[in-house]
Order: structure tokens, then sequence, then C-alpha cells
């Protein structure tokens, strides 16, 4: 909804975020105006669709995160999105992060977050369930 958008824009620009954008029907027009300052970096939590029109919007150079696929979809991108605009692809996977860098390293950066809780520089948004009442479809919102 627009206010959790709108939350989340905030925080993302106190983080030191440019621009952020939402995935609609405005993304284009608002790309256009930017001209050469296409952003160098896109965070995917959805896949599919979404992460493909993510590609699309990186100006030459950029990369492309993804870390999460909501949609149950991997991004489909074009290799010449690929090779024409050298835009890099990468995966990110908390468990196999844990398991190259080690315990030490997760700890350290669950310290880290924490203080940036602590520093008002992030927030945590988090939403309590009775157990009784889980079943799939409350798992997936």
């Amino acid at each position: 909804d627009d206010d959790a958008f709108e939350t989340t824009k905030q925080l993302l620009v106190e983080l030191g975020a440019t621009h952020v954008l939402r995935d609609n029907s405005k993304l284009l027009d608002f790309l256009e105006a930017l001209g050469a300052a296409h952003p160098l970096l896109a965070l995917d939590a959805i896949g599919g669709d979404a992460g493909r029109r993510l590609a699309v919007a990186l100006r030459p150079n950029a990369t492309l995160v993804v870390h999460a696929m909501t949609s149950g979809q991997v991004p489909q991108l074009s290799p010449s999105l690929l090779l024409h605009h050298q835009i890099s692809l990468f995966g990110f996977n908390l468990a196999n992060w844990v398991a190259d860098k080690g315990h030490e390293a997760y700890a350290q950066m669950l310290t880290t977050l924490s203080q940036l809780v602590a520093a008002d520089k992030l927030r945590l948004f988090t939403r309590l369930l009775n157990v009784a009442d889980l079943d799939d479809a409350s798992l997936m919102h």
C-alpha cells in the first residue's frame, strides 16, 4: 500500500538511496525523466516479470541482486541485456552465505544490524501470528 511504500522509501533514502522506484505503470516515465541517471543497483525480492523490469530499468554496467523470489519465478532476462548492457546478476542466499563465511561472520552481521536498528537507521517490521491460525494462506502474507 502507499503508506508502506512511503515508509520503506524514507528508510532507504536515509540509508543513502538517491531514488526509490515503485514498479508500476509510471516507472518508465520516471526513468525517461532521469535520462542517463538510471539506477546502478536494483534489489529484487519478487523475481519473474518484476525482476526483468528492474534489470531493464538499470543503466549499463549496473547490478541486479535477487535475494528472494516471492513470485516463485526466476527473472527472465534476455541474453542481450546481460551482454550488451553488461548487467551483472547476483543471487544471495543467507544459508549459503553463513556456510561460506561462518557463524562468527553471521553473529557480526546480526550485531551490525542491531546497531543500525538502535541508531534508527534500520527499522524492523514484524507481524505476530497465533500458531493455531497458521495455514498455507497466512504464511504467504
